[in-house]
C-alpha cells in the first residue's frame, strides 16, 4: 500500500508542478542524499545535494524552502507542497 500511495503522490506532484518525472525522481534522490549527509555530519555533501534539488527546481521556475530536513517546493502561483517521500 505504501508503494501505491507514493506512486499517486509522485504522479500528482508531477502534474500539479508541471515537472518531468525523471527530474522529480532526481530531486527526491538528491534530497534523500542531503538528508543522509546531514545525519552523517557531512555539511559539504549536504549542500552539494541540496544545490542539485534547487537547480532542478529552478529549471521549472520553482522555489525550494528547507524548513527541516525535507524540502518544500513552491510554484509561481503560490502552491506549496513537500517533495513526495518514500
Amino acid at each position: 500500500m505504501k508503494t501505491i500511495l507514493f506512486a499517486v503522490q509522485f504522479a500528482r506532484f508531477c502534474t500539479e508542478f508541471k515537472i518531468d518525472p525523471s527530474d522529480l525522481s532526481r530531486m527526491i534522490e538528491a534530497a534523500r542524499a542531503s538528508k543522509r549527509a546531514w545525519e552523517n555530519n557531512n555539511p559539504k555533501r549536504e549542500w552539494q545535494q541540496a544545490d542539485i534539488v534547487e537547480a532542478i527546481a529552478d529549471k521549472y521556475g520553482l522555489k525550494v524552502d528547507w524548513p527541516g530536513l525535507w524540502p518544500t517546493i513552491k510554484n509561481a502561483d503560490g502552491r506549496e507542497d513537500l517533495l513526495p517521500i518514500y
